[in-house]
């Protein structure tokens, strides 16, 4: 159903592809798991205009997404990210 995460297992890996609708979802995250940007991406406001800090085709390690997320003002609406975990 519409806004519910799917959930799909590749190889050793799972994929989970969700809404971003608030900034606790990254913290959610294992900081070893790489997350990409399907739609969307972080905003930051500078100057009154929001900017997008990452974009459609992004993809970075959880971790390093988090350290760069606490700097964001958030998601923009309707931002859809795949999860990437490896399982050992």
């Amino acid at each position: 159903t519409a806004g519910q995460p799917q959930y799909h297992n590749i190889g050793c890996c799972s994929l989970t592809i969700e809404l971003a609708t608030n900034g606790n979802i990254l913290e959610e995250k294992d900081d070893t798991d790489i997350v990409m940007f399907l739609q969307g991406g972080l905003t930051k406001t500078i100057d009154g205009r929001a900017h997008m800090v990452t974009k459609p085709g992004d993809v970075g390690l959880v971790n390093v997404v988090k350290y760069v997320a606490r700097e964001m003002d958030g998601f923009a609406d309707n931002t859809i990210i795949m999860t990437i975990r490896k399982h050992d």
